[in-house]
């Protein structure tokens, strides 16, 4: 398992400790989601064989379990081109698992908008798994607020 660290990854690394995980820093994290894709499917091509599938999971969805993640690796059915993504708030997205053809793709991606522009391209291939509570995602203090019923002047 690959771990890209971007801003805070030497507060974060103490967190790994002693987790199976390979951590790996994207240095040019705020260029955009892409890159630090781009860096994890690069770090799981240098570690060996190449993989079936990878599956990009996001660190700002609280609601994310290991429930979740089974429900999507159980509607992977390994054919080639095939992914599978959460669908929520009117969208699909991460968690998301892209058999192996999809690589060069993923390598492709630039910019601040992740792969969700190939699970929108990706038609009758894409099998979606349902996942409202995908739709909550922190990114801001505020967003962490709202979660907790919080205020964060408090």
């Amino acid at each position: 398992m690959v771990v890209v660290l971007g801003a805070g990854a030497d507060r974060l690394r103490g967190e790994l400790e002693g987790l199976p995980v390979t951590r790996v820093l994207n240095e040019r994290w705020s260029d955009g989601m892409a890159g630090s894709i781009r860096v994890g499917v690069r770090e799981v091509q240098r570690e060996g064989d190449p993989p079936d599938a990878v599956l990009l999971l996001l660190c700002d969805q609280p609601h994310l379990s290991a429930d979740v993640v089974r429900r999507v690796l159980a509607m992977f059915d390994g054919r080639e081109g095939s992914c599978v993504a959460c669908e929520y708030g009117g969208t699909v997205g991460p968690p998301a698992l892209f058999e192996r053809s999809w690589l060069d793709r993923l390598l492709r991606l630039q910019g601040d908008h992740g792969a969700k522009q190939l699970l929108r391209d990706a038609g009758e291939a894409l099998v979606r798994v349902p996942w409202p509570e995908g739709a909550v995602d922190l990114d801001r203090p505020e967003d962490l607020d709202a979660l907790l019923g919080t205020s964060h002047s408090d």
